[in-house]
């Protein structure tokens, strides 16, 4: 037997040490990529106007818990415009959707509103909620003398620009959860459990 009979036979035109090469190139290439594109998201988070333009976008969902906060008001102040059998359980199964709702997104809280405003309730129960954005309004700003802001163009309920809403910001920016209206440490989670109950009791 020859010697070279022995040798183990090689791929022609990759020796192991371009392999290996080759190898170490691309982990060097995704090692950048993923260091490049954690500094992104991670910057995106903490730009004060990145953050603030999101926090816009997400009043329409404070609108929507504003909208069962003036339901719920009208309920136990305006007897004549109480909800009826079938109004109670369509806006049931909605609470029930956005209580199974880990996070709420601006069209879907947009899409709902307009459910609630153009299907379910009537046009003098509509009338109620509307007079309500608009005291509301007229009241964000007492002792300014700053005009006041039309609905849908206030800071977001859970999503104000001090404390730990940052973070909350940050958290939905990042692809997180996202739902003040199940937080009952905040007026409109609690105004939201309290018309579930109220609601709940109607069925």
């Amino acid at each position: 037997m020859g010697e070279g009979m022995n040798r183990t036979k090689r791929s022609p035109g990759k020796t192991p040490t371009t392999a290996v090469r080759t190898t170490t190139v691309t982990l060097v290439v995704l090692l950048m990529v993923t260091a490049v594109s954690a500094p992104a998201w991670s910057q995106q988070g903490s730009d004060p106007a990145a953050m603030q333009r999101v926090r816009e976008e997400l009043e329409v969902v404070s609108d929507l818990g504003r909208l069962f906060t003036f339901v719920l008001r009208m309920e136990k102040e305006v007897p004549i415009l109480s909800l009826n059998g079938a109004q109670v359980n369509l806006l049931w199964q909605i609470t029930e959707e956005i209580r199974r709702t880990e996070r709420l997104t601006p069209a879907r809280a947009e899409a709902l509103t307009i459910q609630i405003e153009d299907e379910i309730l009537s046009p003098d129960q509509l009338f109620y909620t509307d007079q309500q954005f608009l005291t509301r309004d007229e009241k964000r700003v007492p002792g300014t003398g700053s005009a006041a802001e039309p609905r849908g163009t206030g800071t977001a309920d859970g999503a104000g620009a001090a404390g730990s809403s940052g973070g909350i910001i940050a958290t939905y920016m990042a692809g997180g959860p996202y739902n003040p209206l199940l937080d009952e440490s905040r007026q409109v989670g609690q105004d939201f459990a309290a018309l579930r109950e109220s609601l709940r009791a109607r069925r």
